[in-house]
């Protein structure tokens, strides 16, 4: 019986650094780029807000790579299988 290696799954991950923004510099750079918040359009405080997010957090990729199972119930070892249908209330024939 020959076996093939399972296919690759290959993602890009963006994400950004949300949590290390200094929060005092953002609002002044928010308040800076919007003088007139007021007489602005939706569609120009969207871009405005999201430059300056840009610039505190910028976006960070990554490429993951993983094998993809042609069958779920081979990536699962048997056990953990038999425990999770015990704990549903379903007994397993053997």
């Amino acid at each position: 019986m020959a076996f093939s290696k399972p296919s690759k799954l290959v993602k890009t991950i963006t994400s950004r650094r949300s949590k290390a923004i200094d929060l005092d510099q953002f609002k002044s750079d928010v308040r800076s780029a919007l003088q007139d918040p007021y007489s602005i359009t939706p569609e120009t405080f969207n871009c405005t807000l999201r430059n300056v997010l840009y610039v505190h957090a910028p976006l960070t990729a990554r490429t993951v790579t993983k094998y993809r199972a042609s069958n779920i119930s081979l990536v699962l070892p048997y056990h953990q299988a038999s425990e999770a249908n015990k704990k549903k209330g379903r007994e397993t024939m053997e």
